[in-house]
């Protein structure tokens, strides 16, 4: 997607996460629906319950 979706800089998430249901975890930070032209340095997620970064893709 032709986007932008804004700036991460120097971001830390620490100790997220949760438990949702059986084998269904929140990650630490969620990229979905984010444009190509999101600028994203330095993040850093520190003992996450699930995946510390997870990209979802669109194609439509």
């Amino acid at each position: 997607m032709d986007d932008d979706s804004g700036t991460l800089k120097y971001v830390v998430v620490k100790y997220a996460g949760k438990a949702l249901g059986s084998g269904d975890e929140l990650n630490g930070i969620s990229f979905a629906g984010v444009g190509n032209a999101t600028t994203v340095d330095y993040i850093q997620v520190h003992e996450n319950l699930d995946d510390g970064v997870e990209f979802f893709w669109w194609y439509g």
